[in-house]
């Protein structure tokens, strides 16, 4: 006997879901990935502020960055690993943890000073309250001006980054 085909021999009968698999069964709205709150709701629409805006401190001095900045917490990165049968798994490979920001550059702006950084603290704070803090930070390239925008690259790494 065909496998589509029931144990009566009604091969023409057509799938009928049970309650159990009708989309209209299940209980509250979609989800996908974990949930937004202890009791896997999702948050009600109205006064919610998403994060914007975001300071950028060194040792506890502001830096005058633009929109924009870049955040990596770092971790490790997974790449599929794929043969003729499809995927099979994945290898991993460690990322570090690093900031992107741009500045603007006035007279206090001593941009040989900022090519020294290393083996600082700095913190990447929102607007929303989120901040992270990347320890034993390092400038990974020399700073970056543009002319004509009056705009400073800065690349940050650092060996870790944790919630603060």
């Amino acid at each position: 006997m065909p496998r589509h085909a029931s144990a009566r021999g009604d091969a023409s009968r057509q799938f009928e879901p049970s309650a159990s698999t009708r989309a209209d069964a299940l209980p509250g709205p979609p989800r996908c990935g974990p949930p937004f709150s202890s009791n896997g709701e999702f948050p009600m629409a109205g006064n919610t502020q998403f994060a914007g805006r975001v300071f950028i401190s060194i040792d506890g001095s502001r830096l005058r960055s633009k929109s924009g900045a870049k955040l990596n917490v770092g971790g490790v990165e997974r790449t599929p690993v794929e043969t003729d049968l499809g995927t099979v798994g994945y290898t991993e490979k460690v990322k570090t943890p690093t900031v992107e920001c741009t500045i603007v550059l006035s007279r206090d702006v001593d941009l040989v000073e900022f090519g020294r950084i290393v083996d600082t603290n700095l913190v990447f704070q929102t607007d929303i309250g989120a901040t992270y803090a990347l320890r034993n930070a390092f400038l990974t390239e020399p700073p970056e001006f543009t002319g004509g925008e009056g705009e400073v690259t800065l690349k940050f790494a650092g060996t870790h980054c944790e919630k603060a």
